[in-house]
């Protein structure tokens, strides 16, 4: 019965490094994951129809209950939006409407995210 032999100590041990890697990977797929739902579920939904995606959002961000009693499935896959370009603090909703407008515009006619973001937000002089 003596002292436990260093194979078993090691086996039992915390390793930091593979905590830190595993977490490392995960985040990284996670972050992969979502931008390309991004660029392949959401934009699509949101290129459909420019006009009528930024009146739903207009109203998702102007009314308690927008869609009434009515579906509230094309007002979530609106909001989602927000999510995916913020407003920024001292934005109003009319400038807000109308950036995520001209960035949709961008981002339907294959202008690159992170291009479409800047100009979006040149446009404007933030």
């Amino acid at each position: 019965m003596g002292s436990a032999s260093p194979k078993q100590s090691r086996r039992g041990s915390f390793n930091p490094i593979a905590a830190v890697l595993i977490v490392a990977l995960l985040l990284s797929a996670i972050t992969l994951g979502s931008s390309w739902y991004a660029d392949k579920v959401s934009m699509p939904r949101y290129c459909e129809d420019v006009p009528e995606t930024m009146r739903l959002l207009e109203e998702v961000l102007t009314k308690e209950r927008p869609a009434g009693a009515g579906s509230r499935v094309p007002y979530l896959i609106a909001a989602k939006i927000a999510y995916l370009q913020p407003r920024q603090s001292s934005e109003s909703i009319p400038a807000y409407v109308e950036r995520m407008r001209v960035y949709l515009q961008r981002r339907c006619s294959g202008v690159p995210n992170s291009v479409a973001w800047e100009m979006g937000t040149s446009y404007f002089g933030s």
